[in-house]
């Protein structure tokens, strides 16, 4: 089971107290078959999303960023490719 597939079946709260759990075994690569810093990964992406009011809202907020971005013609910033990747995060755990 991949972190993404953990988080599917048993939702971002349970994930968080298996974490808690194993926090300090960040590197170590689970026998359920994933890494716990790839659930720590999703959590934060989650926690972030979040942070924008939810799935619908970041993805409004990226798309705001990124036809900005585009408009004036700059590269991407760190904290718009954060915001990419962490809806691509969620939207993997669904």
């Amino acid at each position: 089971m991949k972190a993404n597939e953990f988080i599917k079946k048993y939702g971002v709260d349970k994930a968080k107290k298996y974490l808690q759990q194993n926090d300090q075994l960040d590197h170590v690569y689970m026998g359920n078959g994933f890494y716990i810093k790839d659930l720590k990964c999703l959590i934060e992406s989650h926690e972030l999303v979040i942070s924008y009011g939810g799935l619908a809202m970041a993805k409004r907020q990226y798309d705001c960023f990124d036809n900005a971005r585009k408009s004036v013609g700059v590269s991407q910033s760190s904290k718009v490719s954060a915001l990419g990747k962490a809806i691509a995060d969620v939207e993997s755990c669904q």
